[in-house]
């Protein structure tokens, strides 16, 4: 049960982790996807840079 609650907590560290990413990010949506010419694109919230 303890193994269960400590992967239960790690995901949910993982996903407050990517939500302060998408909100500090500021180009991509809540879901972190961009709109690119009307495709939708995963953002990397800038880790590569600037993709242009």
């Amino acid at each position: 049960m303890t193994d269960q609650k400590s992967t239960a907590d790690l995901r949910r560290e993982q996903a407050n982790e990517r939500r302060a990413a998408i909100h500090r990010c500021g180009r991509c949506d809540p879901n972190g996807w961009l709109i690119i010419a009307g495709k939708a694109h995963r953002c990397d919230h800038g880790a590569k840079g600037n993709p242009a």
